[in-house]
């Protein structure tokens, strides 16, 4: 309905961005009032209790879990802000595109990890709620190497062939941003693992590191991003790096929101960092190494294809060298080393699930 109210009234040229703003927001306002409001009917003889001492409690609960979030929001809406105002003040419009396809592109890698980050969150809500912390261990243990590897994939590859995709995806006048696009396509990398480390902190009721990190965060980023994007004629210089000076100080700003909270959850739920990023360290250099000769394969092979083709050869190569790589040292990404037999007797025709080697393949 909120869809054909907008497409109604784009034809009729009435729509404006404040009427925008409320067709999306007040038909989901409805939308969650109904859900709490009915919802109960579908479990069962559980009922919700509307008393006013129950709705306090809820209500001071969800306070005490939302404040630090709220907090943080505001601090790193200043700082996004800070960052792009520079940013126009010093390099204009041009180095703005150039960080802003950047965001896009690395925004398509986002949609790859967040389905699966959501069913981490719900697996850790799940054995935080059960008391299983040896479970919530396993689960961190398990789930990101397996998502950072997920995000390593697209993000090495993109960071490869830069100059290509910017010209197949924006045209030739943006194959000048192609290193801030370069640096900033291993941001998706570190913001998967953050994201594992937030999920497994929210899960688990525990928002206020995540506070107090963002803020750290955010001023030292801020302070950082003018050193970085600051003219070198300026009474307090900098760099002059422009697009990528942003792209660097996003980098750096996520990396250290990431591992300062990976430090957090590997001292809460006792397992060894050193040995996950170990994995991380090892993930990357073989999944760049693979990108390096998929990005010779294109430049020696495609060469006279275009930028289309030596990303289409590229890509190829990459793909292959990557999956030989995982049936090489499946340990990596959390998994058991697998030979070809061993998936043909789990197949429905072969031998039946259950079965001990089904079970470990499993």
């Amino acid at each position: 309905i909120t869809l054909l109210a907008i497409l109604l009234l784009a034809a009729w040229k009435r729509l404006d961005l404040t009427l925008a703003i409320l067709l999306t927001t007040i038909p989901n306002l409805v939308f969650c009032f109904l859900c709490f409001r009915y919802g109960h009917k579908g479990m069962g003889r559980q009922r919700i209790d509307f008393s006013s001492t129950s709705l306090k409690r809820a209500g001071s609960r969800y306070y005490a879990y939302c404040k630090p979030l709220i907090v943080y929001s505001l601090f790193a809406m200043v700082a996004m802000t800070a960052d792009r105002w520079i940013l126009q003040i010093v390099n204009g419009s041009t180095e703005q595109a150039y960080i802003g396809v950047a965001t896009l592109i690395g925004t398509a890698i986002f949609l790859i990890t967040n389905a699966l980050t959501n069913i981490f969150h719900r697996e850790c809500a799940v054995a935080f709620a059960n008391s299983q912390t040896e479970r919530l261990r396993s689960l961190i243990q398990i789930y990101v190497p397996r998502i950072f590897a997920l995000a390593a994939f697209p993000s090495l590859f993109v960071a490869m062939n830069a100059k290509d995709i910017l010209i197949v995806y924006s045209g030739p006048a943006f194959a000048e941003g192609w290193k801030t696009l370069a640096v900033f396509a291993f941001y998706p990398i570190v913001r998967a693992t953050a994201q594992l480390g937030h999920a497994a902190q929210f899960a688990t009721n525990y928002t206020r590191l995540w506070m107090q990190v963002g803020i750290v965060r955010d001023i030292f980023s801020t302070v950082l991003v003018y050193f970085l994007v600051a003219p070198r004629h300026w009474a307090i210089p900098g760099l002059g790096l422009g697009a990528l000076g942003v792209a660097t100080n996003t980098l750096i700003a996520g990396m250290i929101t990431a591992y300062t909270i990976y430090v957090s959850n590997s001292r809460r739920f006792n397992f060894d960092i050193w040995a996950e990023i170990r994995k991380e360290l090892l993930i990357l250099a073989s999944f760049g190494l693979s990108a390096f000769l998929g990005w010779q394969a294109g430049f020696h092979v495609g060469d006279h294809l275009g930028a289309i083709g030596r990303v289409t050869i590229s890509l190829m190569v990459y793909g292959v060298s990557v999956l030989l790589f995982s049936m090489a040292y499946p340990s990596l990404l959390s998994v058991n080393r697998v030979s070809p037999m061993d998936w043909i007797r789990i197949l429905p025709s072969g031998r039946k699930k259950g079965t001990p080697e089904a079970e470990r393949v499993t």
